[in-house]
């Protein structure tokens, strides 16, 4: 619930951003605060079922930075795995602990998360819901660097987007 509110303080933001700096500079490249606002909340939805991945950096100190941030897996795409993967360019030595990705809460969308490798993927079934409603669905990512834990993220995937 409480990325659900953040994804709607991000829209709240994004407006204010957008009427505070210019989305654009005059080259037609993103401003530099805009582009520092989409690189830490960004947003993306699952664009093909064969290849639903989010891609996990983690920067020096332990910074957790998931790409997307807000993944959205549209209306009408059922079972679909999604991967996390840890980015190569992530630094010390970055890895998953053994339960590195974990839905927040027990729910019927998601076959339970499993490590694949160095990866985690999880089945999203995106069932047909009356009224087809937006569904969040925050989770945890948990990696270490250099062998020691960092502190968790809490993400959301959203079904029906």
């Amino acid at each position: 619930m409480k990325n659900l509110y953040r994804a709607t303080a991000l829209a709240a933001a994004l407006s204010v951003v957008s009427c505070a700096a210019p989305p654009n500079t005059d080259d037609g490249t993103l401003h530099p605060r805009a582009r520092v606002f989409k690189d830490d909340y960004d947003a993306d939805l699952c664009k093909n079922p064969n290849k639903c991945e989010i891609v996990v950096t983690v920067e020096q100190g332990c910074v957790i930075k998931p790409h997307p941030y807000t993944y959205g897996m549209p209306r009408g795409m059922h079972n679909v795995d999604i991967t996390w993967t840890i980015d190569p360019k992530s630094v010390g030595n970055a890895a998953f602990t053994s339960n590195g990705i974990a839905f927040k809460t027990a729910n019927s969308e998601f076959e339970p998360p499993r490590q694949a490798g160095a990866a985690f993927k999880a089945k999203d079934k995106n069932p047909n819901v009356p009224g087809n409603p937006m569904r969040g669905f925050p989770y945890t990512i948990t990696v270490t660097q250099g062998g020691v834990a960092c502190p968790p993220l809490d993400p959301t995937v959203i079904n029906d987007y």
